[in-house]
This record gives C-alpha cells, structure tokens and sequence, in this order.
C-alpha cells in the first residue's frame, strides 16, 4: 500500500480484491483529519486511467471506502488509483496499483506473439537507504510496453514503484530509484512488464543496503 499527503487528507490505496474475468472491487482508506472530502477510483487498461467511479458524498468520516467496476476484459492488466478532494478545492491522488481479471484471453498480435517477458537485472547505485533497481522487458511486435517493479524486505514483497512507460521496441530497459530504505538491511525486487496482450512478471533478485561507516577517535 502507498500514501500520499495533501493539507490534512491522507489517502490511502489497498489492493483490489473479488476480482472476476469482468469485474472487480477497488479499494481504499481515507483519513480526512476533520477535513470534509470527497473520494473516488481512477481505472483502465493504461496508465492514463481514462474512466472514473462515481465521486462518494463529502464526508468528514475518516475511514475504508471501495467501489465495485464492471464489463472488464478478462486476463487483462488494469490500473487504478483513489482520488480524494477537500473542501478548500485541493486534490491528492494515491499512486497507481495494478490487478489482474481472471479468464483468458488470445494474443491476437499480427507481428507474432507480442505478450511481453519482463527480465530482473542486478540493482546499482546501492547506498545507506537508497539504490536503483533495473530490469528489460521484451517484446516481439512494436506495442507500447509500460513497467514498473515489486520490492519489500522479504521475499513476500509488498510494495511496488509507480508505473511508467518504457518503450515499444524489442528491448526495452527501464529502471526506478527506491529511496527510504533501512541501511544494513537486504531487500528482495523484481520487474513487471506489461502490454495490451499481457503481463510478465521477473525474477525476484536481492541486494543489501550499505552500512553506515563510522569514525572511531
């Protein structure tokens, strides 16, 4: 789960769940601290996240809140953030999750079999509380491709990063800074590829934070 912060609201996303080949229930949590807000979803099979739910009545009940989406395209990739705004007109938006309907569906790509595979690469830049985590994602059509990466301190993971696009070409490396970590601590990662005709999930990989030097006199 991720949060994001805005005057006093504090909105946060939780995975989907009742997830069907068609439908699914997308949810949430809202701290409104005494703030009047409303809240609503933001979904659709990319990034730009072309429908919305319904916006929920202003309310200044801090609590769980959901919505249920309909007439979804089985076995397919979809995104979604919550939204809320509060009553002096400002806006926060939770970072986008992704869930998976249920079903199949045929790759229909005329250039071949165009469902991606997603590679995990070895993570650099590793500091005290921060590193870069990389991976590839192949194709073989020219589809627009977008990736992001799984990552947590166990090998459950948990966290993910924010979904980006990464290319339409046969190869497509993309990478993402995680900053925050715990020093001295291993953190287990992997890439996650997906495309209009499906989704692939990396190796999970690990690397290990630094320690902190320290001066003795």
């Amino acid at each position: 789960k991720c949060c994001k912060i805005l005057s006093r609201v504090i909105l946060i996303i939780r995975v989907a769940s009742s997830i069907t080949n068609n439908s699914a229930m997308l949810n949430g949590y809202i701290n409104t601290n005494g703030s009047t807000a409303t809240r609503w979803f933001e979904w659709g099979t990319t990034t730009g996240l072309t429908t919305s739910t319904n916006k929920i009545y202003q309310s200044a009940t801090s609590g769980n809140f959901n919505d249920s989406i309909y007439n979804l395209i089985p076995n397919t990739f979809y995104y979604f953030r919550a939204g809320a705004q509060s009553n002096n007109g400002q806006i926060v938006y939770g970072n986008t999750m992704t869930f998976v309907t249920t079903g199949t569906i045929i790759d229909t790509c005329s250039t071949g079999v165009c469902t991606p595979t997603a590679i995990t690469t070895l993570a650099t830049n590793i500091g005290n509380t921060s590193a870069r985590v990389n991976g590839l994602g192949l194709v073989n059509g020219t589809v627009p491709n977008t990736g992001y990466f799984e990552y947590g301190s166990t090998p459950a993971l948990g966290r993910t990063t924010n979904v980006k696009t990464i290319g339409n070409s046969q190869s497509n490396p993309f990478f993402e800074s995680l900053f925050g970590l715990s020093s001295s601590t291993t953190y287990y990662y992997r890439a996650v590829v997906v495309n209009t005709y499906g989704f692939s999930r990396g190796d999970i990989l690990t690397f290990r934070t630094n320690t902190p030097s320290t001066n003795t006199n």
